[in-house]
């Protein structure tokens, strides 16, 4: 979970840092939008199954979920 949230995160400031310098499309900035809407819903379906692995996954819930 942890190596997926870098890239996803890696990914977020790449869009920022585009957006920013005006390099983004519309087309590109509504992919990207719709790209992080399924990335916070796999994520979370995720983290859910994680809770049934074992007592570390439930203690560390609260951080994963914010």
């Amino acid at each position: 979970m942890r190596t997926t949230v870098r890239v996803r995160f890696a990914v977020f400031v790449d869009y920022l840092s585009a957006v920013l310098a005006g390099r983004a499309d519309r087309q590109r900035v509504e992919a990207t939008n719709a790209r992080f809407v399924a990335d916070i819903i796999g994520f979370e379906a995720m983290r859910s199954v994680a809770v049934f692995e074992g007592p570390d996954s439930r203690m560390r819930g609260g951080r994963s979920r914010a």
